[in-house]
């Protein structure tokens, strides 16, 4: 018999897609991984909604180092970007970074052997004020491509992929408020998860 081997999701809403009251993987990508994928993964999700870089820190430990999980897929920085503008509450990109890297050389020293994916976080603009977002969003973005490229990470590029499906399906089929995916948003995050996943090295 195959050891089972667990994959945990962590990140924000998008991640969580209601886990909570569709207990255990909600109705998003982590589900559709699930359904698609062979018995010998357990899907544990994560997701929180409203999380920033540094509540995933706060939690880590709980969430993450104690479950020792052998992949650790990581979506999160849109709330870091959101609540500047409707809240007043920055998350700099240079303390997005250092968060991240630090939750990310905790993983290595605590769990060796799991496998680390990060994952672009999504913006599809659908309100005039949300072109303020860009700088600040992108920030995030570069802050995630670096750490992938310092530490050979896998990353999944959620954000480019979904801004030219985008161009395909119409902004508003994959997302209602350009933050949130629709069904078909998440059907394509998780072929996109799994296409990328596929072609990596056997966990």
């Amino acid at each position: 018999m195959a050891e089972v081997k667990n994959i945990l999701f962590i990140g924000d809403s998008v991640t969580a897609a209601h886990r909570s009251w569709l207990f255990p993987h909600g109705f998003g990508y982590v589900k559709n991984l699930s359904d698609s994928m062979f018995p010998q993964w357990k899907f544990l999700n994560k997701g929180n909604n409203g999380d920033r870089i540094l509540d995933l820190d706060n939690r880590w430990n709980q969430d993450v180092i104690e479950e020792g999980p052998n992949v650790i897929s990581v979506n999160v920085g849109i709330n870091d970007t959101w609540r500047r503008f409707d809240r007043n509450d920055p998350t700099t990109q240079e303390e997005f970074s250092f968060i991240y890297e630090r939750i990310l050389l905790r993983t290595f020293d605590r769990l060796p052997k799991s496998r680390i994916i990060l994952c672009e976080p999504f913006l599809l603009s659908r309100r005039e004020e949300m072109s303020e977002w860009y700088g600040d969003f992108h920030g995030k973005i570069e802050a995630i491509h670096l750490l992938a490229a310092k530490y050979t990470l896998p990353l999944i590029r959620f954000n480019e992929f979904l801004n030219m499906q985008a161009d395909v399906y119409g902004q508003n089929k994959l997302s209602k408020d350009g933050i949130h995916p629709t069904q078909l948003g998440h059907r394509l995050m998780s072929e996109l998860w799994l296409s990328n996943f596929r072609n990596l090295p056997q966990v």
